[in-house]
């Protein structure tokens, strides 16, 4: 089977070309050097055998030699012939004990070697007496001389039998051993065939496994040329595995690549680059429309192109502290079009160190600023040409109705009364209004100082008194003795606009209780009445201004027993003026049944008021 049908891994094919055949190696080392061990084995127990051989000769020898030497002794007894038969008698036993060590690895050999020993020393303790006897004088019996002979026949024919046997091991050894090597020439013969096979698997697999990651690295080099890559490599292997991962890669980072250029290319914002020497060194095609440049006129230009001579020190500046803060800034700034028009630009700028360039996402808003200019002349002219004459129409009514300038009938006092009405609802609505502008625009300034919190919350609870009367409410007030750093002025019209909340929503002979909660870091108010109550999903809706929830408003006014009233605006101007402070406004459901409103200021100043 072909190597892509068979699907395999890097590690099955270096199993394949490498493992196997080294496998194989081994074995057959294993075996070659089995075969020349057993092959030692064989010449060095020949060799034993031989040794053996020889000395099993000698001992029968010396057995002779001691027959001699003890015969010549008793033909003729002198000191020279005593000698020696002493000697050969001596070294008999040593030559057994030699023979004995020769033999003690063969069991049936060593045995037969023991009795020998044990019979020669017998025979040498009966040549010993008989010695000593021939030199008294007497002579060698014949009946001692046959019984001598015969055990010395009987100990040659055992020392026969260990040399006839190792005779026989001495000649099949060498033909054993010469087969061992035999063996051991084919198996080295075979392995270096196997060895050969294996250098060239190993070469094709390093081949082949070499060339693929080429290939990877070359479609590494063309993905950073942006040129197309190399075919899909064949197989299932991890090389062929990580190729497709990588295209699979390359064609979602061109996709998300397109879309990007499609973003930036009809992007309603100029979406740009300014390099490290001042000069464009990419803009989108938004600048045709916003700048009325192409963006080839643009690339290479510097950045002194589009911006004028009065606000090019300004911009300098800007991209300088980008430059050393590494932090994202914006500008507003205006910005020369190709006409030789203005137009009020701001500029998001984030500086890039690894690419060593400025990326500038800039967006038109000179129709936001001129909407900014209108909302402060119409702010301006509410307060000047609106607010100051009904002031003075407000006075009059209050003269009216003072009969400053005469008594007025009933009817006449009914209409200056509505009228008033009317008239301190509109100025409301005015200073509301301003109040929101002031606040939205950052020009409302805070006048923070130490301030007492239970003198404050009695002077809020007096100014709504009036109406609490009227509605027989009573209003709860925490005694406390805490003085915190804030704008006395904003937290009161904060504070008495929830309690004027509070009193609207509320039925009759009801309570509403103000609760204040302070620990290290912040102080908590809270204002919980026992009206309706307002539904989960509609609470985050009711501090935007104008939202009054019209479609609870009817049941309202039939559970308070009274028309509601209002702008709108209260909560709007509460949320402004507590996050002014750096705090949260919000509304829970108040225990039995009600609505919690609830603020929190952070303390940047606490001290006991005793």
């Amino acid at each position: 089977m072909t190597e892509k049908r068979l699907h395999l891994t890097l590690l099955q094919k270096a199993l394949l070309y490498v493992a196997v055949p080294l496998l194989c190696e081994l074995c057959l080392l294993t075996a070659v050097t089995w075969f020349l061990y057993m092959s030692e084995q064989e010449a060095t127990e020949a060799e034993h055998a031989k040794v053996i051989i020889a000395k099993t000769e000698d001992v029968i020898q010396k057995f002779f030699d001691v027959g001699f030497a003890y015969v010549a002794y008793d033909v003729k007894t002198n000191d020279l012939f005593g000698t020696r038969l002493n000697d050969v008698m001596s070294e008999l036993p040593q030559g057994l004990q030699e023979l004995q060590d020769l033999v003690s690895n063969d069991p049936g050999q060593s045995s037969i070697v023991k009795q020998v020993r044990a019979k020669t020393a017998t025979a040498l303790n009966i040549l010993e007496t008989r010695k000593a006897s021939i030199e008294r004088g007497g002579h060698l019996d014949i009946s001692e001389a046959l019984g001598l002979r015969a055990q010395l026949d009987a100990i040659v024919h055992e020392l026969d039998g260990i040399v006839e046997e190792s005779r026989i091991a001495q000649k099949r050894d060498p033909q054993a051993a010469e087969r061992l090597k035999a063996i051991a020439k084919v198996l080295l013969l075979l392995g270096a065939i196997i060895g050969l096979i294996a250098l060239l698997l190993v070469a094709r697999f390093n081949a082949g496994t070499t060339k693929r990651l080429s290939i990877l690295m070359h479609n590494s080099v063309q993905l950073g040329a942006g040129t197309s890559l190399a075919p899909l490599l064949s197989g299932d292997d991890e090389i062929a595995r990580i190729d497709r991962v990588f295209h699979h890669a390359v064609d979602a980072l061109t996709e998300a690549a397109r879309k990007e250029r499609a973003m930036i290319d009809n992007a309603a914002d100029v979406i740009c680059s300014i390099g490290e020497s001042g000069t464009f060194t990419s803009v989108s095609p938004a600048a045709i429309k916003l700048w009325g440049y192409d963006p080839t006129e643009l690339v290479g230009k510097d950045w002194r192109m589009v911006i004028t001579a009065d606000h090019a020190v300004q911009f300098d500046r800007f991209i300088k502290n980008i430059r050393t803060t590494g932090s994202d800034d914006v500008l507003e700034i205006k910005l020369l079009r190709k006409d030789g028009a203005l137009a009020d630009m701001r500029w998001s700028a984030h500086w890039s160190a690894s690419d060593h360039s400025l990326f500038c996402v800039v967006y038109d808003v000179t129709e936001r600023l001129e909407a900014e200019r209108f909302k402060q002349q119409f702010s301006n002219m509410i307060s000047h040409d609106l607010r100051t004459p009904l002031t003075a129409v407000q006075s009059t009514l209050e003269l009216l109705a003072a009969n400053v300038y005469g008594p007025l009938s009933e009817k006449a006092v009914s209409k200056v009364s509505r009228a008033k009405g009317n008239l301190d609802h509109t100025i409301k609505l005015i200073n509301n209004l301003l109040d929101l502008e002031k606040m939205n625009t950052s020009t409302m300034q805070m006048q923070i100082r130490k301030t007492a919190l239970k003198p404050m919350l009695d002077r809020c609870a007096a100014a709504v008194s009036p109406i609490a009367e009227s509605r027989d409410v009573t209003i709860d007030l925490p005694d406390t003795e805490i003085a915190l750093d804030l704008d006395e002025q904003r937290i009161s019209q904060v504070v008495i606009n929830l309690l004027g909340n509070a009193l609207k929503f509320s039925p009759k002979s009801s309570i509403i209780k103000v609760d204040i909660e302070i620990d290290a870091s912040q102080m908590k108010l809270t204002v919980s009445d026992q009206g309706p109550g307002i539904a989960v999903d509609k609470r985050a809706q009711i501090f935007e201004r104008f939202l009054q929830l019209p479609s609870t408003r009817k049941s309202v006014e039939i559970f308070v027993g009274a028309k509601i009233e209002g702008t709108g605006l209260g909560l709007a101007i509460c949320k402004a003026i507590v996050e002014a402070h750096g705090g949260e406004i919000g509304v829970d459901g108040a225990a039995g049944g009600g609505s919690a409103f609830w603020f929190w200021i952070p303390i940047t100043g606490k001290t006991l008021a005793s």
